[in-house]
């Protein structure tokens, strides 16, 4: 159980999304990502984002909620280039440079800035949920080497962020910093920042492989992994589920459900039994880790009033 900032209670729990087998939580995170790419519906794309929002949300606390209204303006922007760049389109709201700004391309730039929206929610949870031990049992038996080069290197990420702004911080306390002093002095002390950011990787790096070495990383046959997950029934039952629907919801794709045609006008798929069921598929796919990390929400609760 993990306390997120603004004291929201995280669903790491016995319960939760997250407590799944990583294969599971890493297929829904992959099938979802995809079938957000290839659909076209922007009521499609709408309920998707809400339900990655919702992800979002619950596994980020207030946080999830500042990423979330920062993606609203992001997603009006990205709409409205489409419609300055793109002329195509019937419907001409104005004109501007003797070029037409039609509803058509803007509707076409809002779905596909949907898509952007909705994939950087679906990152941002992942990042919680599939923590690099997580990662390394996943992979870490087919392609040792490659999942160890992602995983640190996608630690380091932040370690440098972290270092850098050390650094930065050190340096402002003698008027020495990023943004102290002249254009030329400023980019001299960006530069140092930069070369004591350098070195100090370097010597991370170093100290790494030596502590792998000295550990004897490489030297055995057969790899161990330190973290184990066992595929138990609640996986199983869970994976058989979300498979499901992923089939339900792609073979209502393959019957051209989600096909809509935005230029030169807007023209919708015909609703038909097997959209509908598509379509309800999508929605409750894209829901199933809010709604196991409400489920085990409250039985958290129900378990804590009953002590």
């Amino acid at each position: 159980m993990e306390l997120h900032e603004g004291g929201v209670i995280g669903t790491h729990s016995a319960s939760g999304f997250a407590s799944l087998h990583p294969a599971v939580v890493f297929g829904w995170f992959l099938c979802a990502m995809i079938l957000v790419v290839v659909v076209g519906d922007p009521l499609w794309i709408g309920c998707a984002c809400a339900g990655a929002a919702a992800l979002c949300l619950m596994e980020r606390g207030r946080a999830g909620l500042r990423l979330i209204a920062a993606m609203v303006p992001l997603l009006i922007v990205l709409s409205l280039v489409n419609g300055l760049v793109d002329p195509q389109g019937e419907t001409v709201l104005f004109t501007y440079l003797s070029r037409p700004f039609t509803a058509q391309a803007v509707l076409y730039g809002m779905q596909t800035a949907g898509m952007l929206v909705c994939v950087l929610l679906l990152f941002s949870s992942y990042d919680r949920m599939m923590t690099s031990d997580r990662f390394t049992y996943l992979f870490g038996g087919a392609a040792p080497s490659l999942t160890l080069i992602l995983t640190m290197a996608l630690r380091f990420v932040p370690d440098y962020l972290r270092k850098a702004r050390q650094i930065s911080r050190a340096r402002e306390c003698i008027g020495m910093g990023a943004a102290d002093g002249s254009v030329r002095l400023r980019v001299r002390n960006g530069a140092d920042i930069l070369g004591a950011l350098t070195t100090w990787a370097l010597e991370a790096g170093i100290i790494t492989a030596d502590s792998m070495r000295s550990r004897g990383y490489g030297t055995a046959s057969r790899r161990t992994r330190f973290a184990h997950h066992p595929f138990g029934m609640r996986d199983a039952v869970s994976a058989a589920s979300m498979a499901l629907l992923v089939a339900l919801s792609i073979a209502g794709m393959l019957q051209g459900t989600t096909s809509v045609e935005y230029l030169p006008r807007i023209v919708l798929p015909p609703v038909t039994p097997l959209g509908v069921v598509a379509f309800a598929s999508f929605v409750g796919f894209m829901l199933v880790p809010f709604a196991i990390d409400v489920g085990g929400r409250i039985s958290w609760r129900n378990s804590l009033s009953r002590i």
